[in-house]
């Protein structure tokens, strides 16, 4: 294992930090993550001699996108400050995600890191459980129980196609599939309904990334399995779906209310049509759209798509679409089955779907360091050094997505 995966390890592990106020720095109005901090300091040991640099077409795609940002808030400079800094935090983490593995123990060791992070975070969600009908909330005093789930979803696929593949060290499968199904158990105990949803999503990936393998079909069984003994063995979480799924009422207004936001954003765009309202001027906006009255009232989009497009335009909308569509071109170009993780497209085009599920629940995923962290863990295994040295088969043509590119 090299320096880098030590390191690897480390910033997966400090994700975690994140749930813990006191351990956040303020700046600039927000409260910067303590592994964005620790992926600064250190670059000089990420960047000594790459495997291969970063994809040039992500970097001008976010280069872009970035100048359109400082464009469409260039009349509130406290804002453009904030909102790049926080952009700029999130391409951060992806660039440390990306060069930190070099060798597959870096890949074992800073999957494990993330795995013990998401263990912390749902550690500390029962000490601050709230009613038992509204489930626990590991973010409490930091952000709502939605937040939860951003920060374990990325794990827990990472962990699983771990599971799947993983031959050599039936040590580690065993100990990722305890962190997984802790993970599993402590979503289900949160009144989280995109993250329950974000679990349906991870094993659908595991029955893609199978290969119609009959060993690793079952495996994905005794996985499901597993998670439904925990989850309606226990009174916790059983109550917390029952009464989600029994509150009707709440789930439709709330439903309602996350279209009519929206329809507003819309409205917003339509108005500035070219660079948007900027954030802090979509803010301020939306309450007239939904008859809501009061002075200095802020509404949130609640959807990542609504406040793209409100806030920095058709521009700034288009231009973060072309960045997931770089994305997924590298990921096809460079396709194969590698060993002990699978299919690097599946794989990849998975943790995509995760990130645009939960981005229709809030903005705030843009900003979010774990999946940005494990956006450039996937792009490190198309790295021509990784297929060369781990390829282990063109995945199977019954993959439902396009052949690998030569």
């Amino acid at each position: 294992m090299t320096t880098q995966g030590f390191v690897g390890f480390g910033l997966g592990l400090s994700i975690a930090a994140s749930a813990f106020p006191q351990l956040r720095i303020p700046m600039f109005g927000f409260q910067l993550h303590l592994c964005v901090a620790l992926a600064f300091l250190s670059l000089p040991i990420l960047l000594v001699k790459p495997l291969e640099r970063f994809p040039k077409r992500l970097t001008l795609s976010a280069a872009i996108f970035l100048v359109i940002v400082i464009a469409a808030c260039a009349a509130s400079p406290k804002a453009m400050a904030r909102t790049v800094l926080k952009s700029v935090c999130f391409f951060l983490m992806v660039l440390a995600g990306y060069h930190c593995v070099r060798k597959r123990e870096d890949l074992l060791m800073t999957i494990l890191g993330v795995g013990f992070s998401s263990i912390i975070i749902c550690a500390r969600g029962f000490a601050y459980e709230s009613v038992a009908t509204h489930g626990v909330n590991p973010f409490e005093g930091v952000a709502n129980k939605n937040a939860f789930s951003l920060y374990v979803l990325p794990a827990l696929l990472l962990m699983t196609a771990q599971i799947l593949n993983e031959r050599k060290h039936k040590f580690l499968r065993v100990l990722l599939i305890v962190l997984s199904l802790f993970t599993v158990y402590t979503i289900f105990s949160s009144a989280n309904r995109s993250g329950w949803l974000g679990v349906g999503v991870i094993l659908l990936f595991g029955l893609l990334s199978t290969g119609l393998s009959f060993r690793r079909v079952v495996m994905i069984g005794v996985l499901a399995l597993g998670s439904a003994s925990i989850i309606y063995g226990s009174s916790r979480p059983r109550n917390v779906i029952e009464t989600r799924m029994n509150d009707a009422y709440d789930r439709d207004e709330s439903d309602q209310l996350r279209r009519k936001l929206i329809l507003a954003s819309l409205q917003v765009l339509i108005r500035n049509p070219i660079l948007g309202a900027s954030p802090d001027r979509l803010h301020r906006e939306l309450p007239k759209y939904l008859n809501v009255r009061g002075h200095g009232l802020k509404v949130n989009t609640h959807n990542l798509f609504a406040f793209l497009f409100g806030a920095f335009g058709l521009t700034g909308g288009i231009a973060y679409l072309v960045l997931g569509y770089n994305y997924l071109g590298r990921l096809r170009t460079r396709r194969h089955r590698l060993a002990g993780i699978g299919d690097s497209w599946v794989l990849g085009f998975s943790l995509l779907i995760l990130y645009v599920i939960r981005s229709m629940f809030t903005h705030e995923i843009m900003y979010n360091p774990s999946f940005g962290f494990c956006f450039g863990l996937v792009l490190a295994l198309t790295t021509r050094q990784w297929i060369t040295q781990y390829h282990r088969s063109t995945p199977k043509a019954w993959v439902f997505v396009p052949r690998r590119v030569s």
